[in-house]
């Protein structure tokens, strides 16, 4: 997802202004955006960020998602309360070509924004009531077509039920950059 949860940000009522956002770390000041990406780092899940616009042009290869000449293996979302209707029906277009998209702590609750607000509600609860969870270990699990979409509260349960692997090493204060090519993986 792009930066932080803008959406749910500009939900918040009040007589404040908007959050100004001059560079990557405003973007995450405080959100749970922040907090899912130090709980990643420390964990040892290496992550990238997204933006919605940019996700438009992502495509999945042997169940891997594709973009920029770089291949990632799950699409991860903090939890939001609202999300662009378009955004959402994308990572689901995604996961029934083949991809596992995972969301922290449960889905999002409703659309962004006001425009066209009562059909994308209506398409939005479509999708959602679409997908039939299952539980296996600390996670809901819904097949979509060759992918999954997978939610939990726990990163590990997470990304354990997306066949992601940790980098162990972090157990010990050491931290890397893994890299893998054909021939093999080089550690930095």
């Amino acid at each position: 997802r792009d930066g932080y949860p803008v959406s749910d940000a500009g939900s918040v009522p009040g007589k404040g202004m908007l959050k100004q956002v001059y560079g990557f770390r405003d973007a995450l000041d405080g959100s749970r955006a922040q907090v899912d990406a130090g709980e990643l780092q420390q964990r040892g899940y290496a992550w990238d960020q997204i933006s919605d616009k940019q996700l438009l042009d992502v495509t999945v290869v042997k169940g891997e998602l594709q973009t920029g000449g770089v291949s990632y293996r799950t699409l991860f979302f903090s939890e939001v309360d609202f999300i662009p209707y378009e955004t959402f029906e994308v990572a689901l277009k995604l996961a029934e070509q083949g991809a596992t998209v995972v969301f922290r702590n449960s889905l999002p609750h409703d659309v962004a924004g006001l425009g066209g607000l009562a059909e994308k509600q209506q398409k939005f609860r479509t999708l959602v009531d679409g997908l039939a969870f299952e539980t296996a270990g600390g996670a809901q699990i819904a097949r979509h077509g060759s992918g999954k979409i997978v939610v939990s509260e726990r990163v590990d349960d997470l990304m354990t039920a997306a066949g992601i692997r940790r980098e162990t090493m972090y157990d010990i204060g050491l931290e890397c950059i893994r890299r893998k090519t054909d021939g093999g993986a080089y550690y930095f």
